[in-house]
């Protein structure tokens, strides 16, 4: 589901990757990464391959609905594997700071 029809099974091997990771997640925990999930996270995982900040040689901003739909799909999924009471409190602590521009140090 993640990788079309031309995929090639291999044998796990190394470290956990993003995609390795949700599809052994999806294979040992389907209430935590549905299968029908898997096509939202590749497409998450090639719009981050192709940012400036991962592997992308030609930077490409996605569109804000999409990253929107991406957000949603991930907050599901780790919703399912945290609750959705410590979903929101983890969020918080990762939230990048606000920076005040006003010139106000009140």
């Amino acid at each position: 589901r993640m990788h079309g029809p031309n995929y090639q099974e291999r044998v796990l091997d190394g470290a956990l990757m993003f995609t390795s990771a949700a599809q052994l997640l999806a294979t040992l925990k389907p209430e935590c990464v549905a299968i029908d999930d898997l096509e939202s996270l590749i497409a998450l995982a090639t719009a981050r391959n192709q940012c400036e900040f991962e592997h992308g040689f030609l930077p490409q901003q996605p569109k804000p609905e999409k990253v929107r739909q991406w957000l949603d799909k991930a907050k599901e999924i780790i919703g399912r594997i945290a609750g959705p009471s410590e979903l929101d409190a983890w969020i918080e602590r990762c939230r990048f700071p606000q920076l005040d521009s006003s010139g106000d140090r009140g």
